[in-house]
């Protein structure tokens, strides 16, 4: 388990606003290995025939200038990669290391770092920011997605829900799990609207409470919490312990 920081010269870059999908390709773009690529992009990890890729990104930060559905880029800017699969991960930095340069949707840009850390926590309890929104959905009868806010108590059941699935997929296990997971502060302006290969996906920002076993609080933490983690989504930082 481990996270990987790429900082990028992003001088002259122009990107839509909804750049995940960008992301996301020059992150496959970087594995070499066709087991791994199988895994991460076509099989996953599978439990109740639900299908999770165990490793999450965020967006650049800072994140450039907004005008008219773009983002203006001017300098450097930094994303990370997360994954609690070490051999996902150990792929992807060794991608990184045979370039200078990477592609990023019609734009080559130049590498100015890279560093990768392994972070451990030895609490059960943590209050966390979400980096990248948490996201969480149903399908209906109709094949409409339906998506669940935070003051739903149904959003917090369906994450726990989630996390179970995601960690007996990886593990091949059938466990329960314990795990709690509340507000802190969450209003309004923490909604997020984005499109992800033309699909509409409602998240969310804000702090959070969680409490749960070590081990499944750093399975969160480089996994991602709820869904689209592979999409960008689920990313947090752990404030306090």
């Amino acid at each position: 388990m481990k996270r990987i920081s790429i900082t990028l010269d992003m001088s002259n870059i122009i990107l839509a606003v909804n750049y995940n999908q960008m992301l996301q390709g020059l992150i496959y773009r970087l594995i070499d290995s066709n087991q791994v690529a199988q895994v991460i992009h076509n099989e996953g990890f599978i439990y109740q025939n639900k299908r999770f890729k165990n490793f999450t990104f965020s967006r650049f930060y800072p994140n450039g200038q907004h005008f008219q559905k773009q983002i203006y880029f001017s300098g450097p800017s930094t994303f990370e990669i997360r994954s609690f699969d070490d051999l996902i991960i150990d792929e992807i930095w060794k991608g990184l290391l045979k370039h200078q340069i990477l592609q990023l949707g019609q734009y080559h840009v130049p590498i100015i770092s890279i560093s990768q850390e392994t972070i451990i926590y030895n609490k059960v309890a943590c209050d966390i920011k979400m980096i990248t929104p948490v996201t969480i959905h149903t399908k209906l009868e109709n094949q409409y997605t339906q998506y669940y806010q935070p003051d739903d108590p149904k959003f917090y059941y369906l994450l726990r829900q989630n996390t179970i699935h995601k960690w007996n997929a990886y593990f091949q296990t059938n466990e329960e799990i314990e795990l709690s997971i509340l507000p802190i502060h969450v209003d309004k302006k923490d909604k997020s609207i984005t499109k992800f290969k033309g699909t509409i996906i409602e998240g969310w920002y804000g702090t959070y409470r969680i409490e749960a076993p070590i081990e499944v609080i750093h399975f969160l933490f480089y996994s991602g919490i709820g869904d689209r983690n592979s999409q960008g989504f689920g990313l947090f930082q752990i404030l306090s312990s």
